[in-house]
Formats: C-alpha cells, structure tokens, sequence
C-alpha cells in the first residue's frame, strides 16, 4: 500500500514535472512531433494543430455578421489594446478605433474610416472562400485600417522603397520588391510586425498542408514542402529572426486557442521555423524544450564589396548573448578561431567567414569579401567659373561692383566697367550713358569647356550682349539680343591652350546672371589634342604609374577616366585602347 501510494505520487509529481516543462503549459500537446525534423516535423505539427486541445477538437469559427459576430467579435480578446476596448492595427499607427463601434466601415481617408478584417494571408490565394476553414482562421486575420488594406489589397509582403503608395509615417509601403528574387508589387508592413506575419504564414501552410498545393500566390510554391518559393521563404525566415517573439503573439496566441482550440506552433516554440525549413532542418525537435535553440548568423557593417578606402568593418549577431568568431585565411571559423571584440581594420583585399556560438550552438558561417582598390583620384572642380551674384538682393543698381567685391560668388574678375548689382540677385551691364562689360582672365582650362549664361533685356533697351572668348576656339551664343524674360544661352570652347578670358559687354544696359563655364572633356582624350590615339594611351599609363600626380597636370585627369566609373585605373586603358582599336574618336 505504500510502495503504491508512492508509486502514485512519483507519477504525479513526474506529470506536473513534466506540463511545465511544455511551452505555456501546454502539456503533451506537441508530443506527436518529437524527434521529428524538416519536412517530416512539419507533417506532424499539421496533425497536432488540427487535432484536440486539451480534449476539445480544433474548429475555426463563422466569419459573422453585424456587431461582434462571428470574427468580429473574436477581435475584442484577441486584438485589443490594454484599455480592452482599443483595436491593435497592424498597418496603421495612427488609428484609434473602437472595437465594434469602428468595425466594416469604409472611407479613402486612413484613421477615420474604421477596421475590417484583413487575411493577411489573402483569401484569394486560397479560392476567396469565407466559409468555416482557412477564410475564418484567427491565427491569421486581423483587424486593420480599412483604406490601408485597400491599398495592400492581394499582395504579397516584401521590402520596397515606398514609391507607390505608404501610410501615415510610411507605417506601411507599397512599392516595387526590392528583395533579392521578387521583383514585382509588393506590401512592406512594420518592421515591429514583420516577425508576427511571418509566423502567420508558416502556420497557414502547415495547418492547410494538404490543400495548399491547390493554392496560387507569387509566395507559394505548389507542394507541400517547401511550400513557398525560395525568395519568400528566405525573406519570411529572414523577418521571424529579425522580429522574435514578443508577449503581444505569446498573449494573441492564447486568446485565439480559447476560441478555436488550436495553437500556432511557431509562437509556442521560437525558432521552429529553423527546424522546418532554415538552418536546423537537421536536428531532431524536443517537445520538451520550451526554447528552440537558434542562434542567428551574424551580419556585417558595412557589406562585402569594393572600396577604395581602408573599411573599419563591425560584427553583430541577432542573438543576445552569443559571441563572435572570424578567420581571414579562408579556413571554416569556430570557436577557437579568433573572437570579434572590436571593429576589423581592412586595408587589402580580404575575405572575412564569420560565425556565432551561443551555450554550444553554433549559426550557419556566413562570408564576405572586401576588395581595397585604391583609386588616382580625379579632379573634382569640373566647374570653373560660377557667377550667381547671390550676395546681393537690395535696389536695382545702387551698388557698382568691383574686383574685390565680398559679394561676388567668383573671385577671379579681373575688371568691371558700369557693372551693378541688379533687382533680386543679378548683374547689371551698362548705365543710360555708358556700356557695361566684365572680365575674367587666366581660367584653367584645357581642352573642351561649355559656357553657360542668362540675359534678360533691362526696360525697353534693344542692345546687343558680346561674349569675347580668348585662349579657346568659341562656338555658339557669342552675340545675342537680351530678350524680355529671362534666357539661357550657350557657348561650346574646344582646344582650350590652358588659359581662357572670358568678356561680356553690352551695348546697351542688359541683365546678367548664372554664368557658369565647366570643364567637357572627351572621354579618351588624355593629352588633350582633340583626338584618340595611342598618344593617349602612353598618357594614361602615365596617370596610373604616378607621373603625373600633381596639379597642375599635364594630362587631362577628368578625360583619363574613360570608363566613367569616378576613378582611374587599368581598366580605362583596356576601354581606351579598345576605342583606339575601333577608329578613336576625334571629336
């Protein structure tokens, strides 16, 4: 009799042992999936979650009608906030309705037209249907803001730009997929989200597996298993890693199973999805540990790739609490290898593998190449001459401009006859008695140039404007008449010698402004001559091996960067020796 009673509270001491060992107390619920993994686990969560809680069978509720019925009433336990009267949007961060006061309304305006109910996973995939299944599961319908669920309408989630459409704040977006392997519309939600929906979607084609094959979404692949394609998949795995599970789902989780009496898996077990389809699918599951164990990969800052600088670069890891390990001989990184304490000097080409340990368990390696590429830099000072008159806005023609004005925006004039500041920033040429001119001398420039300037004719004067050009071949607006309103008007110099003038002079007072003269050189054309040859190549060379590496140049640096890629190396002289082949270009 007393082995006996023993007996009996060894096993009941061992069963309560055991409940709390499950996930939420949720006892044996999961045991059908023990020691299962990859596609197998996923088959077995598919039975268990469509099975009995706790002796009541799974079924999903009626969509309803009228004021809390059906799923609208569902949403006052299991999508409200602490106030309990609050509806939680998931795609608005502004709205504040009231739950069934608010609910089937519509309106284009977001945060006064109330809340419906939103599949995130859409119905459309799964044949539109509203009737008892998939078209009534809480474990992924939720109230949102009725004209931002307009705006998400069918589409799949991604990542984008926003440049269709976002809501208040760009909460929400709409736009292009710029995630890697999609590239059609996509609906962005919050990042606070994304983790939330992502467990949504791997319970849909769990729970759903044998019908899901039948479903059609540019996600979903048809089979069972997988069950999306590999673009969704990596970026749904990617936002449950970035977004892990909060209290939100853990308490959302529980008020959901209290109506239909079936949970999702992947809130109750964090990190399950790793076992099913990410980077576990070789390791058998253990019901009884509450805790998945997953350990994130770390990730890099900045990103692998060509730079022409020293990169400091940094390591960071999901997990909290795991350490850091990388090597840069190419050998596979463990934890003997060298630990990340610190941002990583690269100053040569090298490639980092990187991985994270957290309690034994170790993430996927994850590599990236930093290629150090220095670069002979180019002249930046494309524009030579910049005359906006911008220091200037009083009375038109109070104040007469000289050599040292502190107002002028180019500091290189040289003389002025008769010039003024004009009405709202500009320059004015010539009085009622006398003309105007203003000069410019010694500009650097060789080669070609573009000259650039506005006129506009002063009261009812019909005077002409002259540009003079010295040190250059002039082509263009040379002589115009100043017209009514405001006009730009252009001036091509090519076989600059390195020193031009510039002169304008007026035959009768005139406007001036935004006089600007920039550098155009042809791509090619090192040793400025006006043609393509291998001249210019020798020219390059020359660049390249540092022979010409202090201004003033001899070469034209702007030109040598024949690829146009913002820096000079062999590769201009693969392009340039290719255009010489090809005939040059004697523009």
């Amino acid at each position: 009799m007393t082995k006996r009673l023993i007996s009996t509270v060894y096993m009941l001491t061992m069963a309560v042992a055991l409940s709390w060992a499950q996930p939420n107390n949720t006892g044996s619920y999961y045991a059908a999936a023990n020691g299962k993994k990859g596609s197998e686990l996923k088959t077995a969560m598919c039975g268990i979650i469509n099975g009995k809680y706790k002796g009541t069978q799974f079924k999903q509720i009626a969509y309803g009608s009228g004021t809390l019925n059906g799923v609208w009433g569902a949403f006052a336990t299991t999508d409200v906030l602490d106030d309990g009267k609050t509806i939680r949007d998931r795609y608005s961060n502004i709205t504040h309705y009231t739950v069934g006061d608010d609910q089937g309304s519509s309106s284009a305006t977001e945060g006064t037209g109330g809340y419906n109910r939103e599949h995130s996973f859409p119905k459309s995939w799964f044949g539109g249907s509203t009737n008892i299944g998939p078209g009534t599961d809480l474990h992924h319908i939720y109230p949102t803001d009725v004209m931002v669920n307009s705006h998400r309408g069918n589409l799949p989630y991604g990542e984008n730009n926003g440049e269709s459409w976002k809501s208040s704040g760009g909460y929400s977006k709409v736009g292009a997929c710029t995630y890697d392997g999609f590239s059609n519309d996509c609906f962005e939600p919050a990042n606070e989200w994304k983790g939330d929906f992502a467990r949504a979607y791997f319970y849909m084609v769990t729970c759903y597996e044998s019908d899901q094959p039948s479903w059609s979404s540019e996600m979903l692949s048809k089979n069972t298993y997988p069950s999306f394609k590999e673009w969704a998949l990596n970026l749904l795995l990617k936002w449950a890693r970035q977004d892990p599970v909060s209290d939100i789902e853990i308490a959302r989780n529980e008020a959901v199973c209290a109506i239909q009496h079936n949970r999702n898996p992947f809130i109750d077990y964090p990190g399950l999805e790793e076992y099913i389809w990410g980077t576990m699918t070789n390791v058998e599951f253990d019901y009884t540990n509450g805790q998945v164990t997953y350990v994130a990969p770390p990730t890099f800052s900045p990103a692998g790739g060509t730079y022409t600088t020293t990169q400091n670069v940094t390591l960071s890891c999901a997990t909290n609490g795991a350490s850091i390990y990388y090597t840069t001989d190419g050998t596979t990184p463990s934890a003997s290898s060298t630990p990340y304490e610190s941002a990583i000097t690269i100053s040569t080409t090298t490639t980092l593998k990187v991985i994270a340990i957290k309690e034994g368990v170790s993430s996927e390696v994850v590599e990236a190449t930093f290629t150090i590429q220095p670069e002979t830099p180019i002249p930046s000072n494309d524009t030579l001459v910049w005359e906006s008159f911008s220091g200037y806005t009083g009375a038109d023609g109070s104040q007469e401009i000289n050599p040292s004005n502190g107002k002028l925006d180019y500091d290189k004039w040289t003389t002025f006859t008769k010039v003024y500041f004009g009405q709202n920033g500009c320059g004015k040429l010539g009085s009622s008695s006398a003309k105007g001119s203003m000069e410019a001398t010694g500009i650097q420039l060789s080669g070609n140039g573009v000259l650039t300037f506005k006129v506009k004719r002063y009261g009812s004067d019909t005077g002409k404007l002259n540009v003079t050009i010295t040190g250059a071949m002039a082509t263009g607006d040379k002589q115009v008449t100043p017209p009514d309103n405001w006009t730009e008007y252009t001036i091509n110099l090519t076989n600059a010698n390195g020193s031009v003038s510039l002169k304008f002079e007026t035959t009768k007072r005139a406007y001036i402004d935004d006089i600007k003269l920039v550098s155009a050189n042809i791509p090619g054309d090192v040793n400025n001559d006006g043609s393509i040859n291998v001249t210019d190549v020798t020219a390059l060379v020359n660049i390249i091996l540092g022979k010409d590496n202090t201004a003033p140049y001899i070469y034209n640096h702007v030109s040598a960067d024949v690829n146009n890629d913002k820096k000079v190396d062999i590769t201009d002289v693969t392009e340039l020796v290719n255009m010489v082949l090809a005939g040059g270009n004697s523009n």
